[in-house]
């Protein structure tokens, strides 16, 4: 009974995009924390930076949810999704390019990097609504 349920779960396409979805959403999160943590570690030398980036990266989220709200008049849900995942790498290739020793591009990719996590829905119950809206 238990497998039958799990492979009824599995062959449904709204539950693996929300499952994917969800997935990716947190690794990129994490991806972005732990990436500015070893930039303030090892290309600035200095952890305490950590902290600081990171209120930026939260404040330029939460400053970016209303642009992504207008984003979302204008365009659907899975271009408005598309456009902020389009942000998030860029913002990870950035990463590759920044200098040593250079707090001020650090401040900003920590800003990029909010804005690029802002997109993606906060809770899986908003992430389901979005999976049974769009497919």
């Amino acid at each position: 009974m238990f497998f039958s349920g799990v492979w009824d779960l599995l062959r449904s396409w709204t539950y693996m995009c929300l499952a994917i979805m969800a997935s990716l959403g947190w690794m990129s999160i994490y991806f972005v924390q732990n990436n500015l943590y070893l930039y303030t570690e090892y290309a600035l030398g200095n952890t305490e930076y950590f902290e600081i980036m990171l209120l930026v990266a939260l404040f330029s989220c939460l400053l970016m949810v209303p642009v992504w709200y207008t984003v979302l008049r204008w365009r659907s849900k899975r271009q408005t999704m598309a456009l902020g995942a389009t942000w998030l790498v860029l913002t990870w290739a950035a990463m590759i390019f920044i200098p040593p020793r250079s707090i001020l591009f650090a401040v900003l990719l920590a800003v990029m990097s909010g804005g690029g996590i802002s997109v993606r829905p906060p809770r899986m119950s908003s992430a389901a609504r979005f999976t049974q809206s769009s497919f």
